[in-house]
């Protein structure tokens, strides 16, 4: 005579079968477009870096972005080879309002001085943006100056938004 003494049995089923009209139920919400899935390019935020020096002209600072949205080298390709476009401003950083310094300036994969540009890489989608600039355009407020780099990228064709990032602040006098 053989007895089954587990009673745990009926409630792991049970709780499969939660686990089963969940997965569904979030599938047919996703279906019927109630809740928007991410995608390998979906929008977060993320760091990149902002360096800023002298230049060699006397009254003009020049200053480089680099960051990096996450996502398979893959997709980071298709996006560019389907018209995708980095907006870059550069912002100062205040505590009732930031100001705005440069931009929105516009570019796509090809690099050219002054123009944000983008590339993939094993990392995602890649952006780097280097130019120079009066030293009295990122002196944006009295005393010391706070400057960081917004960044977003939109997929071609109206595909929208694929990400963003924030560079770190950068504090100086200008």
């Amino acid at each position: 005579m053989n007895l089954n003494l587990n009673t745990h049995a009926p409630r792991r089923t049970f709780a499969r079968h939660l686990v089963g009209i969940a997965v569904l139920f979030g599938a047919l919400l996703a279906a019927m477009g109630v809740v928007n899935m991410p995608h390998a390019g979906a929008a977060t935020p993320r760091t990149g870096l902002l360096y800023v020096y002298k230049s060699v002209t006397p009254g003009e600072h020049c200053f480089k972005m680099d960051g990096y949205i996450p996502m398979t080298q893959y997709d980071a390709q298709g996006f560019i080879n389907n018209g995708a476009m980095i907006a870059t401003t550069m912002w100062g950083d205040d505590p009732s309002y930031d100001d705005l310094l440069i931009g929105p300036v516009w570019g796509d994969g090809n690099y050219a001085v002054g123009r944000p540009a983008m590339h993939s890489s094993t990392r995602g989608l890649e952006a780097t943006w280097w130019t120079c600039t009066p030293s009295s355009t990122l002196d944006e407020d009295w005393g010391g100056d706070e400057l960081y780099v917004d960044v977003s990228v939109y997929g071609g064709g109206g595909y929208g938004l694929i990400g963003y990032f924030e560079t770190h602040r950068v504090n100086g006098n200008y």
